[in-house]
């Protein structure tokens, strides 16, 4: 049967999950905006470079990076704590955020921006009054990518948590799998309850989504 001990830990670990996974789209989402944006509008040496890097960055497996980032956690002292798998999640989302955002950006018309400027806006009053509103389909499709991704992360979180009080859900999921006899009623009805806040998540932002979807797919 089911224990108030097991369902304490469930609920817990719910908890770190919900955490890591909003730390991860307020973190992403707002790094990806201000490079999206400056990959977008502004000219700088070496734009072509970053852009490129950034891509590059996304088709990396995470695996090839745990080494390296776990050290950097050990050295910054984050290790075993909530902050360092968000960073991870963080670390793998922003390129392709920033690559899709650039785009969004591009595609919104500059006159549009300068009209803003002759009227006395600046650069970050332009971004965040014009061209964040206009955008809002893809940044509620993009934060959906970032709160799935960071949702049901795995491998960081099994590499840099040791604390059970900091377990995510991935990692609370597969200690049922760790004995010889698998409690499959336990372990189904705890997987159903792990897909709620995803679900949850979507049909919160589902009308945007649709927007960004059908946005240009009929010509004026």
């Amino acid at each position: 049967p089911l224990t108030i001990t097991t369902a304490i830990n469930f609920y817990q670990c719910m908890i770190n999950s919900i955490i890591i996974a909003l730390g991860s789209v307020i973190l992403s989402l707002s790094v990806s905006i201000l490079l999206g944006y400056g990959l977008a509008r502004m000219n700088f040496k070496f734009k072509k470079l970053v852009s490129n890097a950034s891509l590059f960055v996304y088709i990396l497996p995470p695996s090839f990076l745990a080494i390296p980032f776990f050290v950097h956690m050990r050295i910054l002292g984050l290790v075993n704590s909530l902050i360092s798998v968000i960073l991870a999640v963080t670390v793998f989302t922003i390129p392709f955020c920033a690559w899709i955002l650039r785009e969004q950006f591009s595609s919104i018309p500059k006159e549009i921006e300068e009209s803003a400027y002759i009227d006395g806006c600046g650069r970050l009053e332009v971004l965040f009054r014009i061209v964040l509103p206009l955008s809002a389909p893809t940044l509620v499709a993009t934060a959906t990518y970032i709160f799935i991704r960071a949702w049901n992360e795995y491998q960081y979180a099994l590499l840099l948590l040791y604390s059970r009080d900091l377990w995510t859900l991935p990692l609370f999921l597969t200690t049922f799998l760790a004995s010889d006899v698998v409690p499959w009623g336990i372990l189904m009805a705890t997987s159903v309850l792990y897909a709620i806040p995803p679900l949850i998540f979507y049909y919160l932002t589902e009308r945007y989504m649709i927007k960004g979807l059908i946005a240009g797919a009929v010509k004026a």
